[in-house]
């Protein structure tokens, strides 16, 4: 039950910002952003793992991606 809940929550965090405009949008398709947005988390929570840290500071890519200031060309 916990990985579905992840996976559900991830894929709805992925919805969630494709819904929003990008930069990126009209250089990547759908599946390759989420692709990029994945390899991203999981660079990420593999940081948090070998550093033994519990809140490691997001990625400039990640903070870019979350803002809301952030539109398409």
């Amino acid at each position: 039950m916990n990985k579905d809940d992840a996976r559900l929550k991830t894929i709805k965090e992925l919805d969630d910002i494709k819904r929003r405009e990008r930069v990126f949008d009209h250089l990547w398709s759908h599946e390759e952003q989420r692709t990029v947005l994945g390899l991203l988390k999981g660079r990420k929570e593999k940081k948090k793992r070998d550093l033994g840290i519990q809140n490691y500071s997001e990625s400039c890519m990640e903070k870019m991606l979350e803002d809301d200031q952030v539109h398409g060309i």
